[in-house]
């Protein structure tokens, strides 16, 4: 791709914003389902997440137990492995903590608790650090069995209701209401619709500053080779990011954007490529779609406000919801893409 200078730049832009204006799209092919397999996920999902719950955070117990001796006097807290999977368990059922409490009880067996755990114990989990830990470490165990097969990864952010009277779809337009949410921005699979890192923030949030520390976590995780976003985290910053992990950043662009490089050659050959190259540019760009079809399966999954009023009880419950539809995910890949998973195996 040329490097334009003077008069070329301008016709250049001219075109950008024409074909902003009047491109055309090709209508993509639709993935085909192999729906005998997919009933089979199904009737394995339930028993699968079980024990996915149970030797990830057995494996990241034994991996953290070391941080978590202590020397307090008194009645000894309740097992914080036993915790990190009820707080899972809870979140995959979508109940209350009382109602979680008697899960627990029921898969006790299934789940290797040994401890007894009230609802009281269940809520405030949400807050112990050395469950926040253990959620953590699971959240890794949830890429690793994608480690060698995911390259290309999307990143957008949806607003988390904290009312049943909520729908962000309604109000995604409305600043004032974005106060009522927490907002939610991940950054997950094109093939497999796996969060690789998520955060949360006030619903009034700007997006685009998560764009590099959710990329840095990821690019940890993975070895990523594309990253589409729609124009609100369009930057130079964030091109040049993406450009450093050896990536090629698709960003939407705006209408009123300057081809100068100002320090981001990422940023310039982004939009010669868009220029020269539309519908080929577009055919990439539109991969970003995944993260619309994610956000609203994982709400369809977790279709129940988050119930704690703290706010950083709010943002473990949000993210093992995240954790828990990264292990119902895994799930459906080993039975429609035969990958892998070993935590799936029983007692």
């Amino acid at each position: 791709m040329t490097n334009p200078t003077g008069k070329h730049k301008q016709k250049l832009a001219e075109k950008m914003e024409s074909l902003l204006k009047n491109f055309e799209y090709k209508d993509k092919e639709e993935k085909e389902i192999d729906w005998s397999r997919y009933n089979v996920a199904q009737i394995n999902e339930m028993n699968d997440v079980l024990n996915m719950i149970r030797n990830m955070v057995d494996e990241a117990y034994n991996e953290l137990e070391y941080l978590f001796e202590s020397n307090e006097r008194g009645r000894p807290s309740i097992d914080s492995a036993d915790l990190a999977k009820a707080v899972l368990l809870q979140q995959y059922f979508g109940v209350s903590c009382r109602v979680a409490e008697g899960l627990v009880k029921l898969f006790k067996e299934k789940l290797d608790i040994s401890s007894y755990i009230s609802a009281k114990s269940i809520e405030r989990a949400y807050e112990r650090p050395d469950v926040i830990l253990i959620l953590k470490a699971v959240f890794k165990k949830t890429n690793e069995p994608l480690k060698n097969r995911e390259r290309k990864f999307t990143i957008d952010g949806t607003g988390l209701p904290l009312s049943v009277k909520q729908n962000y779809a309604n109000d995604r337009n409305d600043k004032k209401a974005h106060k009522g949410y927490d907002k939610m921005v991940g950054m997950s699979s094109v093939d497999y619709n796996i969060f690789a890192a998520v955060d949360f923030a006030e619903g009034t949030a700007n997006e685009c500053p998560f764009l590099q520390p959710l990329l840095q976590k990821t690019s940890e995780l993975y070895e990523v080779s594309e990253v589409y976003a729609d124009a609100g985290f369009l930057s130079r910053e964030n091109c040049t990011a993406i450009g450093n992990v050896g990536a090629v950043p698709y960003i939407y662009p705006k209408r009123n954007v300057s081809l100068k490089k100002h320090g981001s050659k990422e940023w310039t050959n982004m939009l010669l490529y868009f220029i020269e190259k539309p519908q080929e540019w577009l055919e990439h760009y539109h991969k970003r779609s995944n993260s619309e079809s994610h956000f609203s399966s994982f709400k369809r999954r977790f279709s129940r406000p988050l119930l704690h009023e703290l706010e950083h009880r709010r943002r473990t419950e949000a993210f093992a919801r995240a954790c828990v539809y990264n292990i119902i995910q895994l799930s459906y890949c080993h039975h429609l893409h035969d990958i892998e998973v070993a935590y799936l195996r029983d007692n």
